[in-house]
């Protein structure tokens, strides 16, 4: 009994930490894709259902110990009543005084076990009132200060006005940078490893608000607005391409209100549909081991449907096609041209992509952001 209990512990607390280092690792995905609410609601499960196992391992072992407890305190009670007995009756040596006081320490010693136990008990209790006072605690979010009409209006223009932002590491990246970002353009961000690039996309995504200076959306400072709304309206694929132990539906859909026709859609545009058609379970098939069973150029693709299935009004991209092969780039750049025409299109890489529309490239250097004059058109 204790040990069948203690294995099915065991396994369910061996899930519980993957279910933590997906979590950790995925972090910025599940950030990004606002689905916090999902993950703190699977991370409650998962602690009320580790606790009540916990409980029901404790109480077999509780009421094995106790009974344990019970027997040894029997048998010393009966020894001492025997020793009594046969002093009475004087059928004991002289060394009865030795034997007494031997089962005398074996009572104490019972009681003391007792003792233990209901310390234990205590503390469990304690512990388990404090488990439940933390999960049933509500979050408080931060105030927004956007009404409702800019809160359901689409996104035209973002403008960044004398922003500065140093790292943690007191490295400075950027120091009084200006520019516009205008609704129905593709913007390449280009410039050399740390020059930051992805510090950019970062910070219009929120996942860094350290900076000083303005940066407007529709007029209103970013700042004010609250991370769920903001994530409604930007989509960010990183370069951190983070599969989740889940189905291919709910890796791209993260758990949002997207129909499965959308998915398999944009997955035949991304050329992964007869791929996931030939899985077993098809798009509810689960992705193994932070997605080992799929390539890496599969895996960009795959977030990169993640990103685009909801149409957001601005999307950062960030190196999103390192390990997608030459035709599949095309595909995935096709796709951009379509959705920017809609969207702000910000897209951090190394590469000299060829598109088949006007695009403005944007050099970030010496801890500026400016773009080619040339190439600039507004559509306002």
């Amino acid at each position: 009994m204790i040990k069948s209990k203690e294995i099915e512990y065991t396994k369910m607390h061996d899930s519980f930490m993957s279910f933590l280092y997906e979590s950790l690792s995925g972090l910025k995905s599940i950030k990004i894709f606002k689905v916090e609410n999902k993950w703190n609601e699977m991370f409650r499960k998962n602690v009320t259902d580790i606790n009540e196992k916990n409980i029901e391992k404790f109480n077999v072992q509780l009421v094995t110990q106790v009974i344990i407890g019970v027997v040894t305190f029997l048998i010393n009670n009966l020894n001492i009543i025997l020793a009594i007995y046969l002093i009475f009756n004087g059928r004991l040596s002289l060394g009865m005084m030795t034997a007494f006081n031997e089962y005398s320490d074996r009572f104490k010693g019972v009681l003391l076990l007792l003792s233990k136990l209901n310390s234990k008990i205590q503390q469990v209790s304690v512990s388990l009132r404090r488990v439940g006072e933390i999960v049933d605690s509500e979050s408080i979010g931060k105030i927004e200060n956007v009404n409702d009409k800019e809160r359901y209006n689409k996104i035209e223009k973002i403008e960044i006005k004398d922003i500065s932002h140093t790292t943690q590491s007191s490295i400075e990246v950027f120091k009084d940078t200006n520019i516009n970002f205008y609704k129905n353009n593709i913007y390449l961000i280009k410039g050399a490893s740390g020059s930051g690039k992805t510090s950019l996309l970062n910070i219009l995504s929120k996942l860094i608000d350290e900076y000083t200076g303005e940066i407007l959306i529709n007029g209103i400072e970013l700042k004010c607005y609250s991370e769920e709304n903001l994530r409604n309206k930007v989509s960010y694929v990183t370069q951190d391409h983070y599969m989740f132990s889940i189905s291919i539906r709910e890796n791209i859909s993260l758990y949002r209100d997207v129909p499965l026709e959308d998915i398999e859609n944009i997955c035949k545009r991304l050329n992964l549909h007869e791929l996931i058609l030939s899985l077993p379970n098809q798009y509810d098939t689960v992705i193994n081991d932070e997605g080992l069973n799929f390539s890496g150029g599969q895996i960009q693709r795959v977030c990169f449907a993640r990103a685009i299935v909801s149409n957001p009004d601005v999307y950062l991209f960030d190196e999103i096609t390192s390990a997608i092969d030459q035709k599949n780039i095309e595909d995935v750049l096709r796709i951009i041209e379509e959705i920017s025409a809609n969207a702000i299109v910000l897209l951090a890489t190394h590469e000299n992509f060829k598109f088949n529309v006007p695009i403005i490239e944007c050099s970030v250097m010496n801890k500026r952001i400016e773009a080619n004059e040339l190439n600039l058109l507004q559509n306002v």
